[in-house]
């Protein structure tokens, strides 16, 4: 404190920091390569269902002697369950990278908290 002025300087303030408990800043590079996988997981859902559609119905068509009814209907879940699968994929894909990102963190800090 500034005996003249009674103003606090603002290096005395920052002299008294506790640094056992702050957390490193951590630059997140992973940014980019989310927008990434995002897209190759857009496209996926865009596209494979036309095509598990379209394909699908072809083959049934040529191969079975089935009515139009009961070809889309096969047709139909056969890409909802591409659907589905593209989703699961993306989320399972999250949570590993999820637990890989935490799990490093808290090694990293438990390794600053042990040079202390």
């Amino acid at each position: 404190m500034n005996e003249i002025t009674g103003e606090i300087d603002a290096v005395e303030t920052l002299d008294n920091t506790d640094t056992s408990t702050t957390v490193p800043y951590e630059d997140n590079t992973d940014g980019p390569d989310a927008y990434l996988w995002l897209l190759v997981f857009s496209v996926l859902m865009f596209t494979f269902p036309f095509l598990t559609f379209y394909g699908l119905k072809s083959w049934l068509l040529e191969s079975f002697k089935l009515t139009t009814f009961q070809v889309n209907c096969f047709s139909v879940l056969a890409s909802v369950l591409v659907v589905n699968f593209i989703i699961c994929f993306y989320v399972f894909k999250a949570f590993r990278e999820v637990d890989s990102s935490s799990t490093s963190r808290s090694e990293r800090i438990s390794d600053d908290n042990k040079k202390d």
